[in-house]
Protein backbone atom coordinates (compact mmCIF):
# COMPACT_ATOMS: atom_id res chain seq x y z
CA UNK A 1 0.00 0.00 0.00
CA UNK A 2 2.76 2.40 0.95
CA UNK A 3 4.58 1.54 -2.26
CA UNK A 4 1.53 2.49 -4.37
CA UNK A 5 1.19 5.83 -2.55
CA UNK A 6 4.83 6.66 -3.22
CA UNK A 7 4.47 5.74 -6.93
CA UNK A 8 1.32 7.88 -7.33
CA UNK A 9 3.03 10.83 -5.58
CA UNK A 10 6.04 10.66 -7.94
CA UNK A 11 3.75 10.52 -11.00
CA UNK A 12 1.74 13.55 -9.74
CA UNK A 13 4.89 15.62 -9.15
CA UNK A 14 6.18 14.71 -12.61
CA UNK A 15 2.93 15.79 -14.28
CA UNK A 16 2.88 19.10 -12.37
CA UNK A 17 6.45 19.91 -13.37
CA UNK A 18 5.65 19.16 -17.05
CA UNK A 19 2.65 21.48 -16.89
CA UNK A 20 4.73 24.36 -15.42
CA UNK A 21 7.37 23.88 -18.09
CA UNK A 22 4.68 24.00 -20.80
CA UNK A 23 3.23 27.24 -19.39
CA UNK A 24 6.68 28.89 -19.25
CA UNK A 25 7.31 28.02 -22.91
CA UNK A 26 3.90 29.40 -23.83
CA UNK A 27 4.62 32.72 -22.09
CA UNK A 28 8.02 32.91 -23.77
CA UNK A 29 6.38 32.44 -27.17
CA UNK A 30 4.43 35.71 -26.65
CA UNK A 31 7.40 37.75 -25.39
CA UNK A 32 8.19 40.71 -27.71
CA UNK A 33 11.58 41.40 -29.23
CA UNK A 34 13.91 43.43 -26.99
CA UNK A 35 14.77 45.61 -30.00
CA UNK A 36 11.26 47.05 -30.15
CA UNK A 37 10.95 50.54 -28.65
CA UNK A 38 7.24 50.20 -28.02
CA UNK A 39 4.72 47.34 -27.71
CA UNK A 40 0.98 47.92 -27.09
CA UNK A 41 -0.35 46.06 -24.04
CA UNK A 42 -3.31 44.38 -25.72
CA UNK A 43 -4.69 40.92 -25.11
CA UNK A 44 -6.27 40.96 -28.57
CA UNK A 45 -2.94 41.19 -30.44
CA UNK A 46 -0.94 37.94 -30.60
CA UNK A 47 2.79 38.04 -31.44
CA UNK A 48 4.56 34.88 -32.54
CA UNK A 49 8.09 34.14 -31.49
CA UNK A 50 8.94 33.00 -35.01
CA UNK A 51 8.00 36.43 -36.42
CA UNK A 52 10.40 38.26 -34.09
CA UNK A 53 13.22 35.83 -34.73
CA UNK A 54 12.77 36.62 -38.43
CA UNK A 55 12.88 40.38 -37.64
CA UNK A 56 16.12 39.97 -35.67
CA UNK A 57 17.76 38.14 -38.59
CA UNK A 58 16.55 40.83 -41.03
CA UNK A 59 17.87 43.63 -38.78
CA UNK A 60 21.30 41.98 -38.60
CA UNK A 61 21.37 41.72 -42.38
CA UNK A 62 20.25 45.38 -42.67
CA UNK A 63 23.05 46.49 -40.32
CA UNK A 64 25.58 44.63 -42.47
CA UNK A 65 24.13 46.27 -45.58
CA UNK A 66 24.45 49.74 -44.00
CA UNK A 67 28.07 49.05 -43.01
CA UNK A 68 28.87 47.86 -46.55
CA UNK A 69 27.22 50.98 -48.01
CA UNK A 70 29.17 53.39 -45.80
CA UNK A 71 32.47 51.61 -46.48
CA UNK A 72 32.21 52.48 -50.17
CA UNK A 73 31.44 56.18 -49.59
CA UNK A 74 34.21 58.47 -50.87
CA UNK A 75 35.46 61.36 -48.76
CA UNK A 76 33.05 64.27 -48.58
CA UNK A 77 34.94 67.59 -48.67
CA UNK A 78 33.36 71.06 -48.68
CA UNK A 79 35.61 73.60 -50.42
CA UNK A 80 35.35 77.40 -50.17
CA UNK A 81 37.66 80.15 -51.41
CA UNK A 82 37.99 83.95 -51.33
CA UNK A 83 39.97 85.85 -53.95
CA UNK A 84 40.58 89.59 -54.30
CA UNK A 85 42.22 91.48 -57.16
CA UNK A 86 42.24 94.80 -59.01
CA UNK A 87 41.79 95.54 -62.73
CA UNK A 88 42.50 98.60 -64.87
CA UNK A 89 39.19 98.51 -66.78
CA UNK A 90 36.28 96.96 -64.89
CA UNK A 91 33.86 97.28 -67.84
CA UNK A 92 36.09 95.04 -69.97
CA UNK A 93 37.00 92.63 -67.17
CA UNK A 94 33.44 91.92 -66.00
CA UNK A 95 32.34 90.14 -69.25
CA UNK A 96 35.61 88.15 -69.19
CA UNK A 97 34.91 86.99 -65.64
CA UNK A 98 31.39 85.87 -66.63
CA UNK A 99 32.85 83.90 -69.57
CA UNK A 100 35.35 82.19 -67.27
CA UNK A 101 32.51 81.25 -64.87
CA UNK A 102 30.38 79.76 -67.67
CA UNK A 103 33.36 77.92 -69.19
CA UNK A 104 33.86 76.06 -65.90
CA UNK A 105 30.13 75.11 -65.72
CA UNK A 106 29.64 77.39 -62.70
CA UNK A 107 27.03 80.05 -62.02
CA UNK A 108 26.73 83.37 -60.16
CA UNK A 109 24.81 82.88 -56.91
CA UNK A 110 24.88 86.59 -56.01
CA UNK A 111 26.76 89.81 -56.69
CA UNK A 112 27.01 93.23 -55.07
CA UNK A 113 28.32 96.07 -57.27
CA UNK A 114 29.31 99.48 -55.87
CA UNK A 115 30.33 102.58 -57.82
CA UNK A 116 31.50 105.96 -56.49
CA UNK A 117 33.84 108.79 -57.43
CA UNK A 118 36.95 106.87 -56.38
CA UNK A 119 36.36 103.27 -57.48
CA UNK A 120 34.01 100.64 -58.84
CA UNK A 121 33.89 97.20 -57.24
CA UNK A 122 31.90 93.98 -57.29
CA UNK A 123 31.63 91.07 -54.86
CA UNK A 124 30.61 87.95 -56.81
CA UNK A 125 29.63 84.67 -55.12
CA UNK A 126 30.16 81.72 -57.48
CA UNK A 127 28.97 78.08 -57.16
CA UNK A 128 31.14 75.71 -59.13
CA UNK A 129 31.22 71.87 -59.47
CA UNK A 130 33.84 70.52 -57.06
CA UNK A 131 35.91 69.00 -59.89
CA UNK A 132 36.29 72.46 -61.53
CA UNK A 133 37.17 74.32 -58.30
CA UNK A 134 40.94 74.64 -58.83
CA UNK A 135 40.59 75.32 -62.57
CA UNK A 136 38.16 78.21 -62.01
CA UNK A 137 40.42 79.75 -59.35
CA UNK A 138 43.39 79.58 -61.71
CA UNK A 139 41.40 81.19 -64.56
CA UNK A 140 40.21 84.02 -62.29
CA UNK A 141 43.78 84.71 -61.15
CA UNK A 142 44.72 85.11 -64.83
CA UNK A 143 42.22 87.99 -65.13
CA UNK A 144 43.84 89.91 -62.24
CA UNK A 145 46.12 92.86 -62.98
CA UNK A 146 46.99 93.57 -59.33
CA UNK A 147 46.57 90.37 -57.32
CA UNK A 148 45.81 91.07 -53.64
CA UNK A 149 44.74 87.96 -51.70
CA UNK A 150 43.50 84.37 -51.92
CA UNK A 151 42.32 81.97 -49.20
CA UNK A 152 41.09 78.38 -49.54
CA UNK A 153 39.25 76.44 -46.84
CA UNK A 154 38.30 72.75 -46.82
CA UNK A 155 36.02 70.93 -44.40
CA UNK A 156 35.81 67.12 -44.18
CA UNK A 157 32.18 66.14 -43.48
CA UNK A 158 32.55 62.42 -44.29
CA UNK A 159 31.94 61.35 -40.70
CA UNK A 160 28.77 63.43 -40.38
CA UNK A 161 27.61 62.23 -43.82
CA UNK A 162 27.98 58.54 -42.87
CA UNK A 163 26.41 59.14 -39.45
CA UNK A 164 23.35 60.74 -41.07
CA UNK A 165 22.91 57.85 -43.52
CA UNK A 166 23.17 55.30 -40.70
CA UNK A 167 20.73 57.15 -38.45
CA UNK A 168 18.20 57.60 -41.28
CA UNK A 169 18.34 53.89 -42.16
CA UNK A 170 17.93 52.85 -38.51
CA UNK A 171 15.03 55.21 -37.93
CA UNK A 172 13.31 53.94 -41.08
CA UNK A 173 13.62 50.39 -39.74
CA UNK A 174 12.03 51.41 -36.45
CA UNK A 175 9.32 53.27 -38.38
CA UNK A 176 8.56 50.09 -40.35
CA UNK A 177 8.21 48.17 -37.06
CA UNK A 178 5.73 50.72 -35.75
CA UNK A 179 3.73 50.50 -38.98
CA UNK A 180 3.51 46.73 -38.50
CA UNK A 181 2.34 47.29 -34.91
CA UNK A 182 -0.27 49.73 -36.17
CA UNK A 183 -1.71 47.05 -38.46
CA UNK A 184 -2.16 44.69 -35.47
CA UNK A 185 -3.49 47.30 -33.03
CA UNK A 186 -7.16 47.08 -32.01
CA UNK A 187 -7.65 49.61 -29.23
CA UNK A 188 -7.96 53.35 -30.04
CA UNK A 189 -5.42 54.21 -27.32
CA UNK A 190 -2.89 51.85 -28.94
CA UNK A 191 -3.51 53.29 -32.43
CA UNK A 192 -3.07 56.88 -31.16
CA UNK A 193 0.12 56.04 -29.27
CA UNK A 194 1.71 54.22 -32.20
CA UNK A 195 0.71 57.04 -34.59
CA UNK A 196 2.40 59.57 -32.28
CA UNK A 197 5.63 57.53 -32.35
CA UNK A 198 5.44 57.32 -36.16
CA UNK A 199 4.88 61.10 -36.42
CA UNK A 200 7.93 61.88 -34.27
CA UNK A 201 10.08 59.42 -36.20
CA UNK A 202 8.96 60.91 -39.52
CA UNK A 203 9.91 64.44 -38.34
CA UNK A 204 13.37 63.23 -37.25
CA UNK A 205 13.89 61.37 -40.54
CA UNK A 206 12.88 64.42 -42.63
CA UNK A 207 15.16 66.72 -40.61
CA UNK A 208 18.14 64.42 -41.09
CA UNK A 209 17.33 63.95 -44.79
CA UNK A 210 17.27 67.76 -45.16
CA UNK A 211 20.70 68.03 -43.54
CA UNK A 212 21.98 65.24 -45.80
CA UNK A 213 20.71 67.08 -48.90
CA UNK A 214 22.45 70.26 -47.72
CA UNK A 215 25.76 68.44 -47.28
CA UNK A 216 25.42 66.83 -50.72
CA UNK A 217 24.84 70.29 -52.25
CA UNK A 218 27.83 71.83 -50.44
CA UNK A 219 30.11 68.94 -51.37
CA UNK A 220 28.97 68.79 -54.99
CA UNK A 221 29.16 72.57 -55.54
CA UNK A 222 32.08 74.54 -54.08
CA UNK A 223 31.78 78.26 -53.27
CA UNK A 224 34.18 80.97 -54.50
CA UNK A 225 33.76 84.60 -53.46
CA UNK A 226 35.47 87.07 -55.82
CA UNK A 227 36.15 90.70 -54.94
CA UNK A 228 37.17 92.65 -58.06
CA UNK A 229 37.67 96.41 -58.17
CA UNK A 230 39.00 99.30 -60.24
CA UNK A 231 40.43 102.37 -58.47
CA UNK A 232 39.96 105.47 -60.61
CA UNK A 233 43.00 107.25 -59.18
CA UNK A 234 45.31 104.56 -60.51
CA UNK A 235 44.10 105.06 -64.09
CA UNK A 236 45.59 107.65 -66.45
CA UNK A 237 42.91 110.06 -67.70
CA UNK A 238 43.03 113.09 -69.99
CA UNK A 239 42.89 116.78 -68.98
CA UNK A 240 39.18 117.25 -69.70
CA UNK A 241 38.28 114.14 -67.71
CA UNK A 242 40.22 115.55 -64.75
CA UNK A 243 38.47 118.95 -65.14
CA UNK A 244 35.09 117.20 -65.21
CA UNK A 245 36.04 115.15 -62.17
CA UNK A 246 37.16 118.33 -60.32
CA UNK A 247 33.91 120.14 -61.16
CA UNK A 248 31.89 117.11 -60.13
CA UNK A 249 33.85 116.82 -56.88
CA UNK A 250 33.42 120.58 -56.21
CA UNK A 251 29.66 120.39 -56.78
CA UNK A 252 29.37 117.37 -54.49
CA UNK A 253 31.40 119.24 -51.86
CA UNK A 254 29.08 122.25 -52.13
CA UNK A 255 25.98 120.06 -51.74
CA UNK A 256 27.57 118.38 -48.74
CA UNK A 257 28.24 121.82 -47.22
CA UNK A 258 24.59 122.86 -47.74
CA UNK A 259 23.35 119.64 -46.16
CA UNK A 260 25.65 120.29 -43.20
CA UNK A 261 24.14 123.76 -42.77
CA UNK A 262 20.64 122.28 -42.79
CA UNK A 263 21.61 119.88 -40.04
CA UNK A 264 22.90 122.70 -37.78
CA UNK A 265 20.27 125.38 -38.57
CA UNK A 266 19.16 125.75 -34.89
CA UNK A 267 22.77 126.52 -33.89
CA UNK A 268 23.07 129.05 -36.71
CA UNK A 269 19.90 130.84 -35.57
CA UNK A 270 21.14 131.00 -31.96
CA UNK A 271 24.53 132.39 -33.01
CA UNK A 272 22.80 134.85 -35.35
CA UNK A 273 20.61 136.20 -32.52
CA UNK A 274 23.59 136.47 -30.17
CA UNK A 275 25.54 138.35 -32.86
CA UNK A 276 22.56 140.64 -33.49
CA UNK A 277 22.21 141.62 -29.78
CA UNK A 278 25.98 142.11 -29.37
CA UNK A 279 26.08 144.35 -32.41
CA UNK A 280 23.08 146.32 -31.14
CA UNK A 281 24.73 146.79 -27.73
CA UNK A 282 27.99 147.98 -29.32
CA UNK A 283 26.03 150.47 -31.47
CA UNK A 284 24.27 151.91 -28.38
CA UNK A 285 27.60 152.43 -26.61
CA UNK A 286 29.00 154.30 -29.56
CA UNK A 287 25.95 156.59 -29.65
CA UNK A 288 26.31 157.33 -25.92
CA UNK A 289 30.02 158.12 -26.27
CA UNK A 290 29.36 160.47 -29.16
CA UNK A 291 26.70 162.32 -27.11
CA UNK A 292 29.05 162.72 -24.10
CA UNK A 293 31.75 164.21 -26.30
CA UNK A 294 29.35 166.83 -27.58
Amino acid sequence: MKTKIIIYSVIAIFLLSCENYSEQNKEASYAPSSDMDYMPESEEIIYKKEDFSKNETTELNDDENIINKTKNIAKKIIKTANISFGVSDYKKSKPNIIKIIKKNKAYVASENENNNSYSISNTIVIRVPAENFEKLLSDLEGEAESFESKSINTSDVTEEYIDLITRIENKKKVEAQYIELLKKARKISEILEVNEHIRRLREEIEAKEGRLRYLKNQVGLSTITVYVHQDYDTVSYGFFHKVGKALSGGWEGFLTFLLGLLYIWPVLIIFGLIGFFIRKAIKKRRIKKSKLKK
